[in-house]
């Protein structure tokens, strides 16, 4: 499984990427935090971020996908929240890669219909429904371009907020009475 995650910035998404690949992060599978395992943040940090991701749960191997025709490639979301420390050394460019990856930073939320998204709470920002599509096609087309897709890896189309993540307290984000992200944060 792979988790590719694109910056802030390809959430513009007004731009072109057909023939220059935007940069992305590639996580290892050791990064994602499984079945309510809690979070534990690293004591070299005093204070953590959770920067949210909306991103696609692959259902089909896919290579070199237009971006026209990846939605045929997925048909549910993931909310993804990646600790992140505030201290301002660990965000320079010599440490960004390896803090994107330390084991046990990354948590992904259960997949949801698009349309579900409305109704997380708490509230996620996302804009409105058709950039969003418009964003998650350019992230996969982009994704299929540099890697072969296999099923079950996730593409997370940019950043969308930023949460405190504070010590001994339990994240979850929920869709009615279904919970689809709990985790509790040591």
């Amino acid at each position: 499984m792979k988790l590719i995650w694109f910056p802030k910035s390809f959430a513009g998404a007004g731009a072109s990427f057909e023939k220059a690949l935007p940069a992305c992060r590639l996580a290892v599978e050791t990064a994602i935090v499984r079945h309510d395992t809690p979070l534990f943040l690293p004591g070299w940090s005093e204070n953590w971020s959770g920067v949210i991701g909306i991103g696609v749960v692959i259902e089909r191997l896919g290579r070199h996908i237009d971006s026209r025709f990846a939605h045929r490639y997925y048909s549910q979301v993931v909310i993804a929240v990646k600790a992140r420390p505030d201290n301002e050394e660990y965000l320079l460019p010599e440490y960004a890669d390896a803090m994107f990856s330390h084991d046990g930073s990354i948590l992904v939320s259960k997949p949801v219909a698009p349309d579900d998204l409305a109704r997380i709470d708490p509230p996620v920002q996302v804009g409105s429904m058709e950039y969003l599509i418009e964003r998650l096609d350019k992230a996969v087309a982009a994704a299929s371009r540099a890697f072969t897709l296999h099923t079950g890896d996730v593409v997370i189309a940019g950043e969308v907020d930023i949460i405190p993540l504070v010590p001994d307290t339990r994240l979850s984000f929920t869709l009615g009475e279904t919970t689809i992200l709990t985790h509790k944060i040591k």
